[in-house]
């Protein structure tokens, strides 16, 4: 529907619509009948009523408004976007619900065109403004913004050196990542996605800053900053890449080229005489230090844990690759391609590198009281962890094991299907991860039978929540208690520690 301004069609005036009288509807009446205006009956019941007749005096009084409203987007630039309205609290709803027929046919046009043309701020002050979108709207919005990440995220795959990355420019602008703020969490996935991609993309240009797809990238990663992801191991870790990525994104120097070959020569020249002489310096110095340092303390042993650098401990190494791993499954797209399919033998340890294999029996015993079952559909890796010492087991669907388990273990499950070894082995379909589980206990004086863990299949109609093992998945008997831990919380103690 297209706007229709009286004052423009009607020659009436805003002192008209505020002082309505029966002399200007018969003068309106008059216009209709000469000028063969259609919609004669809503012009007039809009005309007649006070509350309607207030809303098209609200955009009279904003040309912004107006201009948006009749598709002038070209001249959105000349005004200041400001809504200031008279309506009373109770009628925001009204006045937005009004508008609605008239901006959403119009919507998909003044942000593609809006971002097309990197007038990111102008829009950001169109949509930032209160009482301006109903509900309705609002959804169409967040539904165009997820169509630019896809479509970057799409599009920015695909490019290689030398082609042109004009079309999805707008990811490398802070005032992007703002207006997606203003409907925050809806893009947080598409958003994860897409730096996943910026980030990939990167590493294959990593060796030459000049290349302009490269300095691309690195713009895009530090205006990422100002995305505001609720998951704060995310934001982290995008925030520290941001400010490491810095210096590639906006040092000019970085992307200037020596003018005359015979003068890098010469420099490189002068570089590597002037590292010669100090490596022999140094040398010398290391050799005078060395021949003191024996005499002085020949006794005395080199104490390691002086040195102030914190070292990574088995158990920090497990959580960074739990967080890894966990990532790498929620980003898994099933693939009926052929692979080079590891075949695993049932109950063996499918990380033999670097976990023990997680004991178990067939049969209940002294060592192995507590019962799995995989009822998951898929195949089952359990990871045990206790005290640093992490182990794993392979659990074919539909077969049931009894393991060691004891108070103050913790336990993460990890299923799917087609297991393949590579630098990251993994499932290669179907997957599904946990969270950790801290065990409680695993007696109780009321329930004399084994303890038992089920792993039921996750059937939910949303490819993400697919591949999370809840709570809900996972059935305990009343004689074991088990407690849910972040892997995400556990991650973002592991980046507070070795982030600086």
């Amino acid at each position: 529907m297209k706007y229709f301004s009286y004052i423009d069609h009607l020659k009436l005036t805003i002192a008209d619509l505020t002082n309505f009288s029966p002399y200007t509807l018969k003068l309106v009446i008059d216009t209709l009948n000469k000028e063969n205006i259609k919609d004669t009956t809503s012009i007039l019941n809009g005309l007649e009523d006070s509350k309607l007749r207030s809303y098209h005096i609200t955009i009279e009084k904003h040309i912004w408004l107006k201009e948006l409203l009749l598709s002038n987007i070209s001249e959105l630039k000349n005004h200041d976007i400001k809504l200031i309205t008279t309506h009373n609290e109770d009628d925001f709803d009204g006045f937005s619900n009004f508008l609605e027929p008239y901006l959403q046919p119009i919507l998909p046009a003044l942000i593609n065109q809006l971002i097309a043309a990197n007038a990111l701020k102008l829009l950001l002050h169109i949509l930032g403004q209160p009482y301006l979108f109903c509900e309705n709207i609002k959804k169409d919005v967040i539904s165009i913004l997820k169509q630019k990440l896809r479509y970057a995220d799409s599009e920015l795959k695909t490019i290689s050196a030398g082609q042109s990355y004009e079309h999805i420019n707008y990811i490398k602008y802070y005032h992007f990542y703002t207006i997606l703020n203003l409907y925050e969490p809806h893009f947080k996935l598409p958003l994860l996605k897409l730096y996943d991609t910026i980030i990939d993309k990167k590493s294959k240009f990593n060796n030459n800053a000049l290349d302009p797809i490269f300095r691309f990238v690195t713009q895009a990663q530090v205006a990422f900053k100002r995305s505001q992801i609720d998951d704060v191991t995310s934001k982290l870790y995008i925030d520290n890449n941001a400010e490491n990525a810095i210096t590639d994104a906006y040092n000019e120097s970085s992307v200037k080229v020596l003018k005359s070959s015979k003068s890098l020569l010469k420099i490189y020249a002068l570089l590597g005489l002037v590292t010669v002489l100090l490596i022999a310096v140094l040398i010398f110095i290391f050799s005078l230090y060395k021949n003191y340092i024996h005499t002085e303390n020949t006794n005395e042993p080199l104490d390691s844990s002086n040195s102030n650098k914190t070292k990574r401990t088995t158990y920090d190494n497990r959580i960074r690759f739990y967080y890894t791993l966990k990532r790498r499954t929620l980003k898994t797209k099933s693939d009926t391609t052929a692979f080079n399919e590891t075949k695993l033998t049932p109950f063996s340890n499918p990380y033999p590198k670097t976990f023990n294999k997680l004991s178990n029996n067939s049969v209940p015993s002294e060592n192995t009281k507590v019962l799995i079952e995989n009822k998951s559909y898929e195949d089952l890796i359990i990871f045990k962890m206790v005290k640093g010492k992490d182990q794993s087991l392979y659990i074919p669907k539909d077969e049931t094991t009894y393991i060691d388990l004891n108070p103050s273990d913790s336990l993460l499950f990890y299923v799917g299907d087609y297991f393949i070894k590579s630098e990251f082995s993994r499932f290669k379909n179907q997957v599904a991860i946990s969270e950790i589980y801290n065990v409680i206990t695993t007696e109780n004086a009321n329930s004399p039978k084994p303890a038992v863990i089920t792993i039921n299949g996750t059937d939910e109609s949303t490819p993400f929540y697919r591949k999370v093992i809840t709570e809900k998945h996972i059935e305990t008997s009343e004689n074991l208690e088990i407690q849910r831990v972040s892997i995400d919380n556990l991650y973002r103690n592991y980046y507070d520690k070795y982030a600086n």
